[in-house]
């Protein structure tokens, strides 16, 4: 059997709600530090890992928009002009606050496969709540009834998968 590494831990932070002005997101720069600073725990800033954009109004949270920072950090990468942009866009056309979840491990620990990999979770599952976000490039296109990505009934031997993988309690 082959060794696995470790299992490394990411941890979830906010939601912090995003600095609006004007139905637009704020990028001015020391705005955006010390939005930076006093929104998020000390040192997140400087991490790298996932983020979610998302809207809370009334009914709850629906996902927007999920990236990586894998490359850069997350005061790098999380409100570069594409995502302002994207952000900026569903502002003028959805009610609700918009705020930012980050999804992040120890600097010592982050991998860039791990990053990737999580993202890719965290889309399929925001797809799954909001068939419109607004980056789908790790969309799946295939899908297992009753198993993955699909709902209604599960066929005998899906419900048996889904019991052996865990996605699903034996009655």
């Amino acid at each position: 059997m082959k060794k696995t590494e470790k299992l490394v831990p990411y941890e979830v932070y906010g939601p912090f709600e995003v600095e609006i002005d004007d139905r637009k997101v704020v990028t001015a720069k020391e705005r955006l530090k010390e939005w930076w600073r006093k929104e998020t725990p000390r040192g997140l800033s400087s991490r790298k890992g996932c983020y979610v954009f998302a809207m809370r109004a009334s009914k709850g949270f629906t996902p927007i928009y999920v990236g990586k920072t894998s490359k850069q950090t997350h005061e790098k990468e999380v409100f570069n002009a594409n995502n302002v942009a994207n952000m900026n866009e569903v502002l003028g056309k959805r009610m609700g606050t918009l705020v930012l979840y980050l999804v992040s491990t120890k600097p010592a620990d982050a991998r860039s496969y791990h990053i990737d990999e999580i993202e890719t979770w965290l889309i399929q599952q925001a797809l799954k709540k909001n068939p419109h976000l607004v980056n789908i490039q790790k969309a799946k296109d295939w899908c297992i009834p009753g198993v993955a990505s699909s709902k209604g009934k599960r066929s005998p031997a899906a419900e048996k998968l889904a019991i052996t993988l865990g996605l699903k309690k034996r009655k």
